[in-house]
């Protein structure tokens, strides 16, 4: 398998997945956060307020509207900068058969992808059968349980070792590091912002980018999602995401316009 192809195509079966599972997916209502707001309600993408963030590259803004939400088009193509990061992290030893899920209850086992190790729980389309090679690829990671996947993490979380599995971690490893070195994935999937509405914008895109930079570092491509919820109430974490993506040239799983 081409390396752009593998990419490609396990980036659409996220994409399909977000077709085929979002109402199992959205039924889970809340992470147990004792920091989160206790006045914490599902939010319904048609209430997102429209929120702008720069972009490093101009001054035009990336917009995250309500108002019409069109499901995108999937741009068939992976960057450069994707290829270089994937290969680079073959060359160190990352197993081109892994993924991991690093996130929030949106990422967890039993729920975000795991149908797909069991080939008697879903279907592909008639379009999409060619993914079942993907699928193949990568059995066993559908399924498998992320030390860096967890009810309640928030980006801040993913660095500190008090989170982490202390039967699986080291003492100073945050989760996602303890996650890179358990799975040495060659792609991981980020969900983040569901939990901690108590940062600022400034706050939530410092951690984002100490995370990226930790994958990246170790040749792990980052598949960036947006979220379904808008608990912060501006939409400032999906338009954040967003704009990382753009700066990092990564790819991005619009889960937001797919779940609307």
């Amino acid at each position: 398998m081409k390396i752009p192809k593998q990419i490609l195509s396990f980036t659409l079966i996220v994409i399909t997945s977000s077709l085929l599972f979002v109402p199992m997916m959205l039924a889970q209502a809340r992470d147990p956060d004792p920091m989160d707001d206790p006045a914490y309600g599902f939010v319904p993408p048609s209430y997102l307020t429209q929120v702008t963030a720069a972009t490093p590259s101009s001054s035009a803004a990336t917009t995250v509207s309500a108002t019409p939400l069109n499901v995108p088009k999937v741009e068939l193509t992976v960057s450069a900068k994707a290829r270089e990061i994937y290969q680079f992290g073959l060359k160190l030893g990352n197993n081109a058969k892994a993924f991991s899920k690093v996130g929030d209850c949106m990422s967890t086992t039993p729920f975000f992808l795991v149908p797909f190790d069991n080939s008697k729980q879903y279907r592909l389309p008639q379009n999409l059968t060619s993914l079942q090679e993907t699928v193949d690829n990568f059995s066993g990671s559908f399924s498998r349980t992320s030390v860096a996947a967890r009810d309640g993490f928030s980006a801040a979380s993913l660095l500190n070792p008090l989170w982490s599995d202390p039967n699986a971690c080291g003492r100073t490893e945050g989760p996602l590091n303890c996650e890179l070195r358990l799975n040495k994935p060659s792609m991981v999937i980020v969900s983040l912002g569901t939990n901690g509405i108590w940062l600022t914008g400034e706050s939530f895109e410092d951690y984002m980018r100490e995370l990226l930079n930790a994958m990246i570092k170790r040749g792990v491509l980052p598949i960036l999602s947006t979220k379904a919820d808008n608990v912060e109430g501006d939409g400032r974490f999906n338009a954040i995401i967003i704009k990382l993506a753009k700066e990092y040239d990564l790819p991005l799983w619009d889960y937001w316009t797919g779940a609307a």
